[in-house]
């Protein structure tokens, strides 16, 4: 299931209804889904849809698959003071396709690390709204790449090993 079709999906569910009703101050932010390449061919896992509240400083998150799942809210991890609003109106690219991106920058940059988790959000940061897919290999390498979700344009990578961010 795509983000977009995951989206539509929970708009469609009374009990978000009903939420969106109680908390007419909250907002799309995100769309984020893992793949754990190590245990299937790639399968996606559900989708965690989150609605931010910034005059409560709150998250709530729905998990979108074969139900629905609405988590308790919670406080928010964050750089910013304020999380943008994620436009969907802005989202042209879908997740295959900008995985699609990444696996060929992998191939090209990265071609011997053996991904075994996919991590992918979909988001609007400093970039603008992007598609912020991480892949983590079995050397626990980890690949970013944010494309912009418009365009499909890459417009940031990093390439890092997680042994490293302990010491930093």
């Amino acid at each position: 299931m795509e983000a977009k079709d995951a989206i539509k999906k929970l708009e469609e569910y009374p009990a978000f209804k009903e939420f969106i009703k109680i908390n007419k101050d909250s907002y799309l932010t995100h769309a984020f889904a893992m793949i754990d390449d190590a245990l299937s061919s790639s399968t996606l896992t559900d989708w965690q849809i989150g609605f931010y509240d910034d005059k409560k400083d709150r998250i709530t998150v729905f998990n979108v698959g074969e139900q629905i799942i609405q988590s308790p809210e919670s406080e928010v991890f964050k750089k910013e003071k304020k999380i943008k609003k994620l436009d969907l109106k802005k989202v042209k690219l879908n997740h295959t396709e900008a995985m699609e991106k990444v696996d060929q920058y992998k191939k090209e940059k990265y071609p011997n690390e053996i991904i075994t988790k996919k991590i992918l959000i979909l988001q609007n940061i400093q970039e603008g709204t992007v598609w912020n897919i991480t892949y983590i290999s079995s050397a626990f390498n980890v690949l970013n790449v944010k494309i912009d979700a418009e365009d499909g344009k890459i417009l940031h990578t990093s390439f890092e090993n997680l042994m490293m961010w302990k010491k930093k």
